[in-house]
């Protein structure tokens, strides 16, 4: 039998989201999640989800849509206070990634006390022929899965919140063609739950 990896990206990205995921994962709806560390203002989780979770939780390495930890350097020399856009990640320097990924990961044990077990980034940047590299090195110095191109997961936008209930999730599970794939990706920011500004 194969086993399917349900994650939910996005952890420490709004209250709302961090209480969705806990709801999925006391439903055993989810395998795990992946946080977001280089958050202008990251909402950690609560006590309680660390305590029973944190070993379910990965990172989520950023180059976009948050705030640098590190002085991050374009190749061009500039330093950029602020991620861009998904469409912009191209053109930092390696050298500079690299530190920015180390001090997100350094955070990432501070708050959950234990490696990630599993690594992927926002947008998929760690797929990038300049930084995938760096990020599998993270990996496999941490013994840790990380996700690769060729593991492109099925992905489910709006699985509870506003519009869809956890107890949906096992229905879109079976329509999303995991027949051929071994992974389903969801994405807590379009669920709304609680942030009705992110729709």
């Amino acid at each position: 039998m194969r086993q399917v990896l349900i994650n939910a990206d996005d952890l420490n990205y709004t209250p709302g989201i961090n209480k969705a995921i806990g709801d999925l994962f006391e439903k055993g709806a989810i395998s795990t999640t992946t946080a977001m560390m280089a958050l202008a203002r990251p909402h950690i989780p609560a006590p309680g989800f660390l305590s029973k979770w944190r070993r379910k939780v990965g990172l989520h390495l950023q180059l976009s849509q948050g705030r640098p930890r590190t002085p991050l350097r374009r190749t061009d020399g500039r330093i950029v206070q602020a991620f861009p856009g998904r469409d912009d990640v191209a053109g930092f320097d390696p050298i500079s990634v690299a530190r920015e990924w180390d001090e997100q990961l350094r955070l990432f044990r501070s708050i959950f006390t234990n490696p990630p077990c599993r690594i992927d980034s926002h947008h998929g940047v760690h797929n990038l022929d300049a930084y995938a590299p760096i990020a599998s090195s993270m990996a496999e110095n941490l013994g840790r899965p990380m996700r690769g191109p060729e593991d492109a997961p099925d992905t489910v936008q709006a699985w509870t919140g506003q519009f869809l209930k956890a107890e949906a999730l096992a229905e879109m599970v079976m329509l999303s063609g995991l027949k051929s794939r071994a992974s389903l990706e969801v994405l807590p920011d379009q669920l709304g739950a609680a942030e009705p500004h992110l729709y």
